[in-house]
């Protein structure tokens, strides 16, 4: 593909199309399980079709294909081009492994930063009193926030009423932020 001009889904199709309809689900359905490092697809089963260049050349434009199929709500340029057999297989095929490829997109995703946000966890408790103050009668927020990432952690924060209005305004600044940046993008 390295001398090829044209982009790797365009050559994805190219290659796909000379697979035997009889065999063309069995081969989604491995080409999907390879992205999903679920197991690995042999050479073998396909090498009357392909060279192993072109084999290579197939996983890696597939590997794009799915990434744009998902992305772009199953508009990806170049579909239409293919015959109708294959545009149903590949529709059918992936309509069935839609949770596996939706969960590595999902796991790709989180691969963008070494650490994310796992689980959280919060109690609200009320201070009655201290060894200084016999009426407090103050709430506060034990929020447990669960990271995972390269090592777990869990980190826990004990937030007042005022600390706590300061967290939500400056999540919601940070949500209007990332909104208006998907807008504008």
């Amino acid at each position: 593909m390295a001398n090829d001009p044209r982009t790797p889904l365009e050559f994805f199709f190219k290659l796909l199309i000379r697979c035997p309809t009889d065999r063309l689900q069995k081969l989604i359905h491995h080409l999907v399980d390879q992205y999903c490092d679920q197991k690995v697809v042999f050479y073998e089963s396909f090498s009357d079709i392909w060279t192993l260049f072109e084999w290579w050349d197939l996983i890696r434009g597939s590997k794009c294909f799915f990434v744009q199929y998902y992305s772009s709500n199953e508009e990806v340029p170049g579909l239409s081009s293919l015959p109708q057999e294959f545009k149903n297989a590949l529709k059918d095929s992936l309509s069935i492994r839609k949770f596996d490829l939706r969960n590595k997109l999902i796991e790709k995703t989180h691969e963008i930063s070494p650490t994310y946000l796992h689980n959280f966890d919060w109690k609200l408790k009320l201070t009655l009193s201290s060894d200084k103050m016999s009426q407090m009668n103050e709430p506060h927020l034990l929020l447990t926030l669960n990271i995972s990432g390269d090592s777990d952690k869990s980190l826990c924060l004990d937030l007042s009423k005022e600390e706590l209005k300061m967290l939500i305004e400056t999540m919601e600044k940070a949500n209007k932020a990332l909104q208006d940046f998907i807008i504008n993008d």
